[in-house]
């Protein structure tokens, strides 16, 4: 699997799931290898997840 899909199905699973931690958790599971695995990028986009999720609360 190449990157673009491997992003498209996170930005997909993000989208279903209320949470960051498991979206973490996904991203760990679809790193083939434990070297493609970017911890800072991976911690960027969970705290983003956890924002737009805050902001969305705050919103209704």
């Amino acid at each position: 699997m190449d990157n673009t899909s491997k992003f498209l199905l996170l930005k997909q699973f993000k989208c279903q799931r209320v949470g960051s931690i498991r979206w973490f958790k996904f991203n760990i599971l679809f790193s083939e290898k434990p070297e493609d695995f970017d911890f800072k990028n991976s911690l960027a986009g969970v705290w983003g997840t956890s924002q737009m999720w805050e902001t969305n609360l705050v919103e209704r």
